[in-house]
């Protein structure tokens, strides 16, 4: 007499543990592991487990992994309350003292401060500014003198002797004024 088990109830058991088949087998009294296991290979229980345990992992490490971050996070934040604190005391510290003959913070010291609370407030601590002129046409046109000119005007410091820019389009031939 063949002897009928129950797959339903064996496949979700194997998916929701880590017996393999032959200790499943046992566990139910089936006297030929090879039977679930020709079963279980038939019916895809290996690679539902796999991809069951993949699953669980990725939830695992995007669990630990929100942890970490909302711990850094507070933390962070808790840096930069105290930062600001400590920042605040200093101009403060500053600001009671100017008065003092004995004064002991420079104001060397202070511009530091000041930079380190901008930094901790997400404000730029030092500005740049560009200068760029643009020409349309073609360069070949302008006369040489005009191009050295502008050149050695484009240099950081250097200026045109002399000169305002509403100088310089009078020397491109055919010019005319604004």
């Amino acid at each position: 007499m063949r002897t009928v088990h129950d797959y339903v109830t064996l496949e979700r058991e194997y998916l929701n543990s880590k017996l393999s088949i032959r200790e499943l087998a046992k566990k139910h009294n089936i006297k030929s592991y090879s039977t679930l296991a020709s079963y279980a290979r038939s019916h895809g229980w290996y690679d539902r487990r796999d991809r069951i345990k993949e699953r669980t992992k990725e939830k695992v490490i995007e669990r630990v992994s929100e942890q970490v971050a909302e711990a850094e996070t507070d933390e962070l934040m808790q840096f930069r309350a105290d930062a600001l604190a400590v920042a605040r005391a200093a101009i403060y510290k500053y600001a009671q003292q100017i008065q003092d003959p004995m004064f002991t913070i420079s104001t060397a010291e202070l511009v530091k401060v000041v930079n380190v609370g901008l930094l901790i407030l997400g404000e730029p601590t030092s500005r740049t500014e560009e200068r760029r002129l643009e020409l349309s046409g073609s360069i070949g046109e302008l006369p040489p003198e005009f191009l050295r000119r502008l050149v050695e005007a484009s240099r950081p410091g250097q200026a045109l002797a002399g000169r305002t820019s509403a100088a310089l389009p009078a020397l491109v031939a055919g010019a005319r004024e604004n």
